[in-house]
């Protein structure tokens, strides 16, 4: 289960597409996973440019408005040699707004994004520390499917991640390429 501490009523948080005005905020975000916003410029503006799918959420309050997370979705090989799948992208929200509700408004924002381009699933590769993405993925429909310690080129801290699937309800169950049967 997923605690969530809600937004103020006063604060309105919209989920829209990435644009290139969003380039700063980006990676500003990015970094809050480590490193600096100017580490994180060359990454945010490679997705802004090629992301199929590319979401920012945007809090909006009395003083204004600032980009307090992102996710998207990009075509990527889950494995060496493997045909190119589509995997969700750094689902990232502001530490002081993480368990607020932004991450599964973003998440589900994807889920949509995707499924509005395609039939087949949507893949996504948590950290297997990381207890509270495997609660949200798991809460909005995606199933566990394989562990181990590198997918998608990413070399996961401690050794474990977990990829994840989800497809649309009554949707047929793929076979990954190499991998068990999803």
């Amino acid at each position: 289960m997923v605690q969530m501490s809600p937004l103020p009523p006063e604060q309105a948080l919209q989920i829209r597409g990435a644009s290139p005005q969003d380039a700063a905020a980006l990676a500003t975000v990015m970094a809050t996973r480590g490193g600096t916003p100017s580490d994180s410029a060359p990454a945010a503006q490679r997705l802004l440019e090629h992301a199929p799918v590319l979401l920012v959420a945007e809090l909006t309050c009395s003083d204004g408005s600032r980009v307090v997370g992102w996710s998207g979705a990009t075509v990527t090989s889950l494995r060496p040699q493997e045909a190119g799948q589509w995997l969700t992208a750094g689902l990232t929200v502001v530490p002081e707004l993480r368990r607020s509700g932004v991450g599964r408004c973003l998440l589900q924002a994807v889920v949509d994004a995707v499924e509005k381009l395609v039939d087949g699933p949507l893949h996504s590769v948590v950290n297997a520390r990381n207890a509270p993405s495997l609660a949200l993925h798991r809460s909005l429909g995606f199933e566990v499917v394989d562990t181990g310690p590198c997918f998608a080129g990413i070399e996961f801290d401690g050794g474990a991640g977990v990829l994840l699937s989800y497809r649309r309800p009554g949707a047929p169950r793929p076979r990954l390429q190499g991998g068990p049967l999803l």
